[in-house]
This record gives structure tokens, C-alpha cells and sequence, in this order.
């Protein structure tokens, strides 16, 4: 049985240790940490200001486990001048980055780092692009190899399907990467969500739920992007790892405040999960 998470992306303007004991609260069994870094002040909870001790001590104080480092890395862009730019460019800053974040996680015991592939060039043969993306996600697996970590990308852009996030996985070719599925982006590139988790199998490494309405973010159930489906397809296909929510309030402004997105959330989602029989209710820290 999958396990329900929250993004910090729904609370920005909260710390860490303001944060924690509300995601339990209303109901989220484990945290996803969003992070741009250490030199970055985007986020009150970014996990990259903080010692990695005192984030792993102020989740498990509340009962939250942390599903996962959410990140911005990305590995489409293009080396210009195609040849000089090898020598005088920065070709790998996006894995060096990537490496940071993996270090992060490996501190606060994440087991997973979320990251994108992401947009294939205009008027770049797409062969070329996916031979870059591909190589850098290589050497971004070789650097988690053998320390607990693994590597999830996320659809979008380019890659917004679960066949187009397989032909990635496929071609890189090693079992610390997987897919960190959402089903809004999915949808709206014409997945069929359960024919998505049935393709993605065992690479699913994380599945992500966001809803919305004429591209506005809404509670689950209540858009357009067949959550209750994607839940249910969940349960029939047995996952058993971490389903993670995303509400946008870092980047969408104007929407509902943590206190009144969260726990619609979480009452939308347990009841799908009751009406499957699959959980009668959440176990959560007010419970």
C-alpha cells in the first residue's frame, strides 16, 4: 500500500519546524523536501539551510518520514558553440548540481531525488538531444551508485508521458533511475492513467498527484486531471511506494492557504482509499 506525502512548495512561507507538525496534522505520513539549494532564499523550508540532523530530527518528531528531495535539475541544455563550448563552457553544471542535491539527500536519509529531463531544442535532431540528456543522467546515477539514493524524473516538457519518461529509463539503462510520475502532466498528454502505471511497472519510483481546472489548481477530485482514477489504479497495481501532493502556492500565487488545501487533500484521498477498502483511515499524528 502507498504511502501519502505532501510537497513543502504548498507551505513556502513556513520553516521547517512551523511546517512539520501541520503536514501531520493533516494527515500526511511523509514529507517531500523541495530544495534550489544553499545559496537560495526562495523557501522558509529550504532543507539545504538547515543541518541535516536537526530536518531528520524535527520530521521524525512528528512522524513523517521523508519521501523524497524535489529539485530543479535538468540536463537539456545545449553547449554553445557546439564544439568550443565543450572547452571553454560548463557542459556538467547541471550534474554538479545534481550531485549536490544527491548529497543532500543522502544527509537528511531521503531515498529518492526528484529531477527533469526536460525540453528537446527546437531544430535539434531528437537524437542528439536525448544522447545528452541521457549521457548526463548517467553520470548523475553513477554518483548515487552504492550510497541508499535513487533518481526519479518527472514528466514534462518533452517528455510528458509515461512512454516518452520509459524511452529515457530505457536508454540510460540503470536501476537507480525510475519515473516520479505525475498524473496531471499525463493527462494532459493523453495517458490513460492506469495504462501509465501498467507501462512505467517497477520503474515507478514515485507517483505524484495534482489536480486542475482550466489550468488552475484545485483540490483532488475536482479537476480535470482524473485523480480518483490514478488512486484507484494505485491500489489494483499494489504500489507500495510514496503517492507525493503538490499544491503550488510557491509558484501559482493567489491560491487557498496550506490549512484549507492540505487537509482537503487528504480527506479526498482516504476517502478514495476507504471506498476501495484499501485504508479505512490515515495514520496520522492527531489520530
Amino acid at each position: 500500500m502507498f504511502r501519502f506525502a505532501a510537497s513543502t512548495v504548498a507551505c513556502p512561507d513556513r520553516p521547517l519546524d512551523v511546517a512539520m507538525p501541520h503536514l501531520a496534522l493533516w494527515g500526511f505520513e511523509g514529507v517531500e523536501l523541495r530544495t534550489f539549494g544553499a545559496g537560495d532564499s526562495r523557501l522558509a523550508c529550504e532543507p539545504a539551510l538547515t543541518d541535516p540532523a536537526k530536518v531528520r530530527a524535527l520530521c521524525e518528531g512528528h512522524g513523517l518520514e521523508i519521501a523524497s528531495v524535489a529539485t530543479s535539475g535538468r540536463y537539456d541544455g545545449r553547449v554553445m558553440p557546439p564544439i568550443m563550448g565543450q572547452l571553454i563552457g560548463d557542459p556538467e553544471a547541471c550534474v554538479r548540481a545534481t550531485k549536490r542535491d544527491i548529497d543532500l539527500a543522502v544527509g537528511v536519509e531521503a531515498p529518492v531525488v526528484r529531477v527533469f529531463a526536460y525540453e528537446i531544442p527546437r531544430r535539434e535532431r531528437r537524437g542528439a538531444a536525448l544522447k545528452r540528456i541521457t549521457d548526463r543522467l548517467r553520470l548523475v546515477c553513477d554518483h548515487a551508485r552504492n550510497i541508499g539514493v535513487r533518481v526519479a524524473i518527472q514528466n514534462g516538457g518533452s517528455f510528458a508521458s509515461a512512454a516518452e519518461l520509459m524511452e529515457l529509463i530505457d536508454r540510460v539503462d540503470s536501476p537507480l533511475l525510475g519515473a516520479a510520475y505525475d498524473v496531471a502532466t499525463g493527462v494532459e498528454a493523453d495517458d490513460d492513467p492506469a495504462e501509465a502505471i501498467a507501462r512505467l511497472g517497477r520503474t515507478l519510483f514515485q507517483a505524484r498527484l495534482g489536480d486542475f481546472k482550466g489550468g488552475v489548481p484545485v483540490t483532488p477530485g475536482e479537476g480535470e486531471s482524473q485523480c480518483k482514477r490514478f488512486v484507484e489504479a494505485l491500489v489494483e497495481a499494489d504500489y507500495d511506494g510514496w503517492l507525493v501532493y503538490e499544491w503550488p502556492a510557491l509558484f501559482v500565487p493567489g491560491l487557498a492557504d496550506a490549512e484549507d488545501a492540505l487537509p482537503a487533500a487528504t480527506d479526498a484521498v482516504y476517502g478514495w482509499l476507504a471506498s476501495a477498502g484499501a485504508r479505512a483511515e490515515p495514520t496520522t499524528a492527531s489520530a
